[in-house]
């Protein structure tokens, strides 16, 4: 039997934190199996008090061996790499947010998204949606030029990687990121020595500089 396969529009679910500040709407998109609360913990020393923020839940639930809602992790999208085909696209969750932000109101707020892992594969296609972009920073995650829209929109895609993360090789995430060329989106690169996957002191301080 042979599936065919269709996308339906209908009302979904969508956890968020919001908070209202008069600098620009910093979104915050967390990694996979992780949690809006849990990336806002790691970041939050350093997010101008004056910006606002808005920092929702993945859209997919994954449930913990309990299979509690304190036990959930969150995915955005399920991507095959052996098929290298997304069984469910970013498209989804990307447009959830846009109409997250339009149902706040936040459409005319200048606006960084800020992905991490996971979320920062996502972050330049959430971007494409929104308007009033100011940039796009992506940390410790390669980059999918090959799928992204070219635009008239000026921001640029800035990448923050460890040097030896052993989930997201650095090198090729530098290589994918120099094909935002291509695209006017090509920002900074950063290689973090001494870095992991893991967000660290020396991540927080350059993610910092991209938030004023």
């Amino acid at each position: 039997m042979k599936t065919t396969t269709t996308y339906i529009p209908a009302d979904y679910r969508l956890d968020y934190f919001y908070r209202e500040g008069s600098g620009p709407l910093i979104i915050l998109l967390h990694g996979y199996g992780q949690t809006a609360q849990g990336f806002f913990s790691e970041v939050e020393k350093i997010i101008p008090k004056d910006c606002a923020l808005l920092v929702p839940n993945g859209i997919f639930p994954l449930p913990g061996k309990a299979r509690t809602i304190e036990s959930l992790g969150f995915a955005w999208y399920f991507y095959d790499s052996q098929s290298d085909q997304y069984y469910i696209p970013y498209s989804i969750p990307s447009s959830l947010i846009q109409k997250l932000i339009i149902q706040l109101g936040l459409e005319q707020k200048e606006k960084i998204v800020v992905g991490y892992s996971q979320g920062g594969y996502l972050a330049p296609f959430v971007a494409q949606t929104l308007t009033l972009m100011k940039h796009v920073v992506c940390i410790n995650s390669s980059f999918r030029t090959d799928l992204m829209q070219k635009s008239s929109s000026k921001y640029l895609v800035h990448g923050i990687n460890g040097e030896i993360d052993d989930l997201v090789d650095p090198q090729q995430a530098k290589i994918k990121h120099d094909g935002l060329k291509n695209l006017e989106r090509q920002g900074d690169f950063h290689l973090v020595p001494d870095t992991h996957h893991r967000i660290n002191e020396a991540i927080l301080k350059i993610l910092e500089s991209y938030l004023r």
